[in-house]
């Protein structure tokens, strides 16, 4: 029959080694495997952020995920300004002027250009309208 010994630690037990104390290391390991894994993340989405060629840094994390999807679709030519149900700001005399919706809350305003789209800024919907009312996007 086994005999319990007291290990180096402190602990009382059988076997070669203290597997409460292993346990206890390997769950401190897992936590910080954890912690790294999430700055990576953090620091891989900030660098996907500051890439953007509009500032993303005052926009929900979900709200900045569907700005960018929406870029990669107008870059790619996946879909139009038009099917994303975009708009000119004609009624305001800046025909080259689109705003594109990101969810209820948020407007992608873009400048219509011979290059292409230029992606200006993202607007919360009353940061938008108070812009609209103080004159737009004058160039």
């Amino acid at each position: 029959m086994a005999r319990k010994k007291t290990f180096d630690c402190g602990h009382t037990g059988y076997g070669k080694f203290c597997h409460r104390c292993a346990d206890e290391e390997r769950q401190r390991r897992e936590k910080q495997s954890r912690k790294e894994q999430k700055k990576q993340q953090r620091q891989a989405w900030q660098e996907h952020l500051a890439a953007a060629p509009v500032s993303l840094d005052h926009v929900p994390p979900k709200t900045a995920r569907k700005v960018l999807e929406t870029i990669e679709k107008l870059r790619r030519g996946q879909a139009t300004y038009m099917q994303l149900n975009g708009k000119r700001l004609i009624t305001m005399g800046q025909r080259n002027i689109i705003s594109i919706p990101i969810g209820w809350s948020w407007r992608l305003v873009c400048e219509d250009t011979d290059e292409g789209l230029v992606f200006l800024e993202v607007l919360s919907h009353e940061a938008y309208n108070n812009k609209i009312s103080s004159g737009g996007w004058d160039k």
